[in-house]
């Protein structure tokens, strides 16, 4: 006969445990949704230019694609290990898994840096045969080849809020880092024209970056409670 095994259910429909997972899951997913709105309002004022300008920037943000994804994989190896660390209550192990992660994600920037600089033409050619497109994307080519740099910060410390699921602080910082991007996207275009754009960009990454690093100090002075209170 099949019986219910009622210390699996009182798990799952723990009303704390999934409080906390719903506000969790809440807050990741507004999170996203300013991502979102972001890249699409950068689509948005690339079109306001021309067409021109919008396949141009639409060729140069999938190459930015392609770099996000790369350095994810150490985003998310941050994750799996802080997340380790601190299930564990192990600050030298959180301690060693932010530095690890860190190095290799700054090394592959640097690569990124290197071949978008050497290759970034190329690969330009490769996404798009019209010749008007590659001879635009020349002039904003510089902004796609230092991004790495800019952006690789924000990536790992996503990675680390995430294992560490500070979800509030993620999405708190997401819409400071959104407001001040609103700002330098209605503002910075009117000034430099694409070159505004792209430095609205750089300003959503770079206040992402800062206000995530402001907050940091956070989870290893509470990992550090937590592991006192244990022993």
């Amino acid at each position: 006969s099949f019986k219910i095994d009622t210390q699996f259910l009182k798990l799952i429909f723990d009303k704390v445990k999934f409080s906390r997972l719903y506000k969790i899951n809440s807050d990741i997913f507004f999170r996203t949704l300013m991502i979102f709105f972001a890249f699409s309002w950068f689509t948005s004022k690339s079109a306001t230019s021309s067409d021109l300008m919008l396949a141009t920037n639409s060729v140069l943000i999938n190459l930015f694609w392609f770099i996000s994804y790369a350095l994810d994989g150490f985003s998310n190896s941050a994750e799996t290990l802080v997340g380790q660390a601190i299930g564990a209550r192990h600050l030298e192990m959180y301690k060693k898994a932010i530095k690890v992660t860190s190095i290799m994600a700054v090394i592959f920037a640097v690569i990124f840096v290197v071949v978008y600089g050497f290759a970034g033409e190329y690969f330009v050619s490769v996404l798009t045969p019209l010749e008007s497109i590659q001879n635009l994307a020349k002039d904003y080519l510089p902004w796609l080849i230092f991004i790495p740099l800019v952006g690789i910060a924000c990536f790992q410390l996503d990675g680390i809020f995430f294992g560490a699921t500070e979800s509030r602080i993620m999405r708190n910082m997401m819409f400071l880092s959104f407001v001040a991007y609103s700002f330098a996207v209605y503002f910075l275009p009117k000034l430099f024209d694409n070159h505004g754009l792209w430095m609205a960009l750089y300003v959503f990454l770079i206040v992402r970056a800062i206000t995530l690093f402001w907050h940091l100090p956070k989870i290893a002075k509470k990992l550090e409670t937590n592991s006192n209170s244990i022993q």
